[in-house]
């Protein structure tokens, strides 16, 4: 999901061959950056050292994409001196600093006419003290689908075991799905092989995506659910989001009940 590239001049005018890369066109008294995206809902961090140049110390500048090419920035040279820079960027998918959407209710993550009971949801204290995140308790290998459309991002199927140890803190099999809005959202805890889509894909909510395991730090069989935004150096923010059951639409729910999916 992370690609980070330390690029020197001598590469500019080099095919693309990544979702985002950076091109810069020369004039006789400046150099402009451009990125070029092949999907839309990224986000580039940049950034320029100089010699010789104004401006010298540019910030780090970050910004997000959509599909095509985006104007970065301009250095111009100091007459008479002899300029002199290298730039560095890396991209990640979704949108820093990301709207969320609060006219999506999401689907309960899993299939039609099923119950499952939420045992932590918000602000949990056993381990969603000050995030937005829910836990649906579910047998291994119950099938996970998608609470809201989108294009997958990132499928992690690589662990067969969990606990309650620390250890386990970053051995969870996964699934990220960016949404239109740039947000991201997060199935975790998934059960190895059992995947039923890759990155690249896209996915209507819905749709079966992989299938309840007990990977990662879990005291037990569930499934982690998140919506995330990303924020500049590389943290995240949890999002409040409603569902809709088969009770009613943009519900808000409660840890202790059970819901069925409409």
């Amino acid at each position: 999901m992370l690609a980070l590239l330390l690029l020197q001049t001598a590469l500019a005018g080099a095919p693309c061959q990544d979702v985002v890369c950076v091109d810069v066109e020369k004039a006789e008294d400046a150099v402009t950056f451009y990125a070029t995206s092949r999907a839309d809902g990224v986000s580039i961090i940049f950034s320029v050292s100089a010699v010789n140049m104004e401006p010298a110390s540019p910030p780090v500048l970050t910004r997000a994409l959509r599909q095509g090419r985006t104007k970065l920035m301009t250095l111009r040279t100091i007459p008479g001196k002899k300029p002199k820079f290298e730039h560095a960027f890396y991209w990640e998918w979704g949108v820093i600093g990301a709207t969320h959407d609060d006219r999506v209710s999401y689907r309960l993550p899993f299939e039609r006419h099923k119950t499952f009971r939420l045992d932590q949801g918000p602000d949990g204290a056993m381990s969603h003290k000050g995030q937005f995140a829910w836990d649906f308790t579910m047998p291994l290998g119950t099938p996970v689908c998608a609470a809201r459309g989108g294009m997958v991002i990132e499928v992690v199927d690589e662990f067969g075991e969990g606990g309650a140890d620390v250890k386990f803190g970053q051995l969870a099999n996964r699934i990220f799905i960016l949404h239109e809005d740039g947000t991201i959202g997060a199935y975790i805890h998934l059960l190895r092989g059992g995947m039923r889509t890759k990155p690249g894909d896209r996915v209507e909510a819905g749709a079966v995506i992989g299938t309840s395991g007990n990977s990662g730090r879990s005291t037990g069989p569930h499934l982690h659910f998140e919506v995330f935004r990303k924020l500049d150096a590389g943290r995240r923010e949890t999002l409040p989001v409603r569902f809709r059951t088969a009770d009613g639409d943009g519900v808000a729910l409660e840890p202790g009940k059970s819901y069925r999916a409409d």
